[in-house]
């Protein structure tokens, strides 16, 4: 892994809290397995989840798809021990570490039915051509289903750091018009939106929780605040409502049946 992955994996490694606070990766983790409750899978499909994190996606998907061999994978191998001990000795769940943007399995994995993962892309340092690598590993006829964020995510911090001339360091996420338009191997997808607020009782809670999720990584190249610079920005935050929103993509593209991943 290079530089940053092992930043993103180690705030994931140290989010012991992860449940407690990941409300809205909860609510998008239901409204993806009603999504994959109503796909053509078949019998027994086979699934490949990427960043399963501690196991929301394929709790709330379970009962709603019969017989499925349920591949949950992470970065972290913290995440994927969470998720392992979340399902003790299931029949139907197996774990790997994997790094989603450029999934390696040993031994080799037969093409997928599914393949998912909920707030996990927008860690990818190259989306299109990651989310291009998943879409190959799919049998003809097969779904890529996923959630991300856009931009607009967490605009109020920002907009607490602009006025005082500061920046912040939360990733920049892709307009909702660059993601609705991205072909993957000429596959278009089709998206919907929504934006989900989250309130804080102070600026500190709101930064406690991005951390306790393993969102704290700074952008590349952020030059952390002084304490003094910091507290200036904490208390405009406070002032507007101390709310942050999650400007929420989800994702599903359909690999044509007339054509074989490569």
């Amino acid at each position: 892994m290079i530089a940053l992955k092992e930043r993103i994996a180690g705030a994931f490694e140290r989010a012991s809290s992860y449940d407690d606070h990941a409300v809205v990766q909860q609510r998008i983790a239901r409204r993806l397995a009603r999504r994959i409750a109503a796909l053509p899978l078949g019998p027994a499909p086979r699934i490949l989840e990427i960043g399963c994190g501690t196991g929301f996606l394929a709790a709330a998907a379970e009962g709603l798809v019969e017989g499925a061999d349920w591949l949950m994978t992470d970065i972290s191998p913290a995440m994927v021990e969470r998720s392992r001990r979340r399902f003790g000795a299931s029949a139907t769940h197996r774990f790997a570490v994997v790094d989603g943007e450029q999934p390696a399995f040993e031994p080799a994995e037969a093409p997928f039915d599914l393949i998912c993962a909920n707030f996990a892309v927008h860690w990818f340092e190259d989306l299109e051509r990651g989310l291009s690598r998943l879409l190959r590993l799919l049998r003809p006829g097969g779904n890529l289903l996923f959630s991300t964020l856009a931009d607009g995510t967490f605009g109020e911090w920002r907009g607490a750091h602009e006025p005082l001339g500061f920046a912040a360091g939360t990733p920049s996420y892709p307009t909702r018009e660059a993601l609705a338009a991205m072909r993957l191997d000429g596959v278009e997808g089709k998206w919907e939106y929504d934006r989900l607020v989250e309130t804080y009782a102070s600026a500190s809670d709101f930064l406690h929780a991005l951390r306790a999720i393993g969102a704290g990584t700074p952008r590349p190249g952020h030059r952390p605040l002084s304490a003094a610079a910091m507290r200036q920005v904490m208390r405009r935050f406070e002032q507007a409502g101390a709310s942050a929103s999650y400007c929420v993509m989800i994702a599903d593209y359909r690999w044509p049946l007339a054509t074989t991943p490569p």
